[in-house]
């Protein structure tokens, strides 16, 4: 990943409910705890796999990779997403935003696209995106978006804090 660049990780709904035994939308949860349980959730009892790669198919171009299990896309709207499968089958979803271009068009889309497969977002922090308005809090407070903003402010910081 570059450093303007922000990671998301995409996970079902359900599962992490099932896993965390509450309800996401009435969730406060610490960051720490969704960073521990991630490695644990998939999207392997999703019975929608081919509708997931359809829809990214019809919205993103498919790029080659170099892992056979893995599926690629980026748009030009500063988006890339990665699925790992097994069999076929999606077990993660990972969005990744390039915030040196335009990125309205593609933060709509992640939106429409957790609606669509009942998913939420685990940003670089562990804190859990449910809305537009969150994922664009996140992105414009993340250390990619300081990056972007004034580079040598944000290298100068790194080694500040040394």
């Amino acid at each position: 990943m570059a450093i303007w660049q922000y990671d998301t990780h995409v996970i079902p709904r359900s599962e992490l409910e099932l896993k965390l035994n509450l309800d996401i939308k009435d969730a406060v949860l610490s960051s720490e705890e969704i960073l521990n349980i991630l490695d644990e959730i998939t999207w392997l009892n999703n019975t929608h796999s081919s509708e997931i790669v359809s829809q990214l198919d019809h919205y993103m171009k498919r790029i080659s990779g170099w892992n056979p299990s893995t599926i690629y896309w980026e748009c030009s709207d500063g988006g890339e997403v990665q699925i790992s499968t097994t069999e076929g089958k999606v077990t993660e979803i990972f969005f990744r935003f390039d915030l040196r271009t335009a990125i309205d068009k593609f933060v709509s889309f992640t939106i429409d696209f957790l609606r669509n497969v009942d998913g939420v977002l685990a940003g670089q922090d562990g804190k859990i995106l449910l809305t537009e308005d969150g994922l664009r809090h996140a992105l414009s407070n993340s250390a990619a978006h300081a990056y972007v903003v004034n580079p040598k402010k944000y290298l100068e910081s790194l080694k500040d804090a040394e």
